[in-house]
């Protein structure tokens, strides 16, 4: 059953497909720039398969460069321009999924097409990532930020467990700690499995008491009371 509703409204929430209609200058006349990338960025990472953006040529609100630049600087620039990061990024995607060996982005029209080379005992085969599962395309994603050949000064990552099954939290933290050496990295998480593998003095914990947000340091007693009874 779709569901119509307001960007602010949809924080918290993700659906398979998301469709964002007129995204045209007119549609946000009161709005900041930064307010408007705000609200995109919300709308943007609904979406867990397909995302769709609609505008009219020549009216569209200047966030949907940032949203083309992306796609451009991302896993493409990676391949095209042979990443001092490929190799770490190949084999870091190869330890959570072993059958996958390498990656491609193909232009096709106005889009960029991403396949994956599986190979088995019988042979290789070339499949799309819509071919793909969702925690194989969370992974992809997520080790694609974090292997920027230059990285923004602040990544942040929001509950980067969610889809992934709990053997791959290990590569992922491991690959966080050391893209942490190169940029500030700030993640949130719900998984015991991945707190348990961070140092604990990276570690901070967060909780609303009377409408209040509190962050608070945390030590290695308190870590273990929360793996033991959960976040």
């Amino acid at each position: 059953m779709p569901k119509v509703m307001p960007y602010h409204s949809a924080k918290g929430l993700t659906f398979d497909t998301v469709l964002m209609p007129r995204l045209v200058k007119s549609s946000f006349p009161v709005l900041s720039a930064a307010r408007i990338n705000h609200l995109l960025f919300v709308a943007i990472t609904r979406a867990t398969k397909w995302l769709y953006l609609s505008t009219l040529k020549g009216k569209e609100v200047d966030s949907l460069q940032l949203v083309r630049n992306l796609g451009e600087k991302g896993l493409k620039n990676m391949k095209d321009k042979n990443s001092r990061w490929l190799p770490d990024f190949k084999a870091a995607l190869n330890k959570v999924v072993p059958d996958i060996k390498d990656f491609q982005v193909q232009k096709i029209g106005g889009y960029l097409v991403i396949k994956l080379l599986h190979s088995y005992e019988k042979g290789e085969h070339w499949f799309d990532a819509s071919q793909e599962s969702d925690g194989t395309l969370r992974v992809l994603g997520l080790l694609a930020a974090l292997y920027q050949d230059s990285p923004p000064t602040l990544l942040a990552i929001e509950e980067p467990e969610l889809t992934i099954y709990p053997g791959a939290l290990a590569v992922l933290a491991d690959v966080m700690k050391e893209a942490a050496g190169r940029t500030q990295l700030l993640l949130t998480t719900h998984s015991p499995d991945l707190i348990s593998r961070l140092p604990v003095d990276a570690l901070r914990a967060v909780e609303k008491l009377d409408g209040v947000t509190l962050i608070s340091d945390i030590d290695e007693t308190k870590r273990m009371d929360g793996l033991r009874y959960g976040p």
